[in-house]
């Protein structure tokens, strides 16, 4: 019990500190979006199993609204490419 304790408030720490930094990258994050990745990384990082990256189409964003809103976090993650 204690491990699986240590376990969660690491991931708390780590979603939070995640929720943080997109936030400062410029791509805030409120109500049903904020709770589906906060339910999302926990279940990750505090699963045993495999997991399997997924993009949800169903919820409270419409299916075409999901392509600027990656096309936006991609652009927000991509590193420079090294000096040739």
């Amino acid at each position: 019990m204690d491990a699986r304790k240590i376990i969660v408030e690491g991931a708390v720490e780590i979603v939070h500190e995640a929720v943080q930094l997109l936030e400062k990258k410029g791509l805030p994050l409120a109500g049903e979006a904020r709770e589906r990745l906060v339910a999302n990384l926990l279940t990750v990082i505090c699963g045993e199993a495999k997991v399997q990256p997924t993009v949800s189409v169903s919820g409270g964003e419409k299916r075409e609204d999901l392509a600027p809103l990656l096309e936006r976090i991609a652009q927000k993650l991509e590193k420079p490419a090294p000096p040739a």
